[in-house]
Order: C-alpha cells, then structure tokens, then sequence
C-alpha cells in the first residue's frame, strides 16, 4: 500500500498525520526518511501531538531515543540514528529491546539500522518537489528502501 501526500507548507502536514496515526498500530516500526531539513522531526512531532503528547518534541540526535506513552498507553519511541558512526551504537542503546514489542517506534535516519529492523515496516520518504513537500508512505518489506 501506499499513499502520497503533497504539503506546500507546514499547515498542510493534517492530512499525512492523519492517515499515520490512524493506521499506526503497536508494534509498528515507522522509518521517516529525507535530506536535512526536509521535515522530519516536524512530521513526528505532529503525529505525537496527534496522540496526545504535549511534551517537547525534539529530534533526539543526541540522547538516540526519546520515549513517551500514548493516551491508551502504547509506548511511543523516537529514534534519530543521524549521528550514528556504525550499527553497533544503535544495538548499544538497546535497539533490539525497543523492536519486537508493543512499542510504536518512529525513526529518523534509519539507513544504516535497516537490517535490524523487521521486514514488515512503514517508511515515509519526504522529498521537495516544485516548491512543495511531497510524502509518499508505504507499509513496505525490507527490499523497497
């Protein structure tokens, strides 16, 4: 399945958030993909929001992982791997102990963990084109990143 989205601005983000945090179901790995500065973290931080979190929403490229709990009690957990130098610091935090649970896990840059992740995933790819975001999300197998 897939679906795409286009997202001139900011704003626009409502009708992506949507769709994700109704989909979304624990246990799911979400592998947000996209240059620096693409919107990542901004998209994230809406789901989250979406959910109920009214924490601070920052991309965690330093503490690797940053957890909260949705309203119904489902961890959430967001990863930022972007500083990451191999996979061996992702498997320091813990990575493996985070998959496979009732955890929904949102991740940016995921690239260089994929093989640890399951074959069953998400993965939104945010690209600009013409002027505007444009955010293609797939519930997709290991082959298709």
């Amino acid at each position: 399945m897939e679906r795409t989205f286009r997202a001139p601005d900011v704003d626009s983000l409502t009708e992506v958030v949507a769709f994700l945090s109704g989909e979304l179901k624990a246990g799911d790995v979400v592998c947000f993909i996209g240059e620096m500065g693409a919107g990542k973290t901004t998209l994230i931080g809406k789901l989250l929001r979406s959910w109920g979190i009214t924490a601070p929403v920052d991309s965690p490229t330093f503490a690797l992982v940053n957890e909260f709990v949705r309203g119904d009690g489902v961890p959430l957990y967001h990863f930022d791997f972007y500083r990451l130098n191999n996979v061996t610091e992702a498997l320091q935090i813990g990575l493996e102990d985070y998959l496979g649970t009732n955890a929904i896990c949102l991740m940016e840059w995921p690239q260089m963990v994929m093989d640890w992740l399951p074959e069953e995933r998400w993965v939104v790819r945010i690209q600009e084109q013409n002027g505007e975001r444009e955010i293609k999300v797939e519930r997709s197998r290991s082959e298709a990143y």
